[in-house]
């Protein structure tokens, strides 16, 4: 995200939010069965992510 979007920006200020969402929207239908990933696929897929 900051590679994309400096800290601190206009761009940043509208996308981080949005994009945090998403994780959490996403986890939460993880957490409740409601995804066809398990936990093992998705600790995998964050892992692999470069977070800043």
């Amino acid at each position: 995200m900051d590679r994309k979007f400096p800290p601190g920006s206009s761009d940043q200020k509208i996308y981080l939010p949005i994009f945090m969402n998403g994780v959490k929207y996403h986890a939460e239908q993880q957490a409740n069965g409601k995804s066809p990933d398990t936990c093992s696929q998705v600790k995998s897929t964050f892992n692999k992510m470069q977070w800043p």
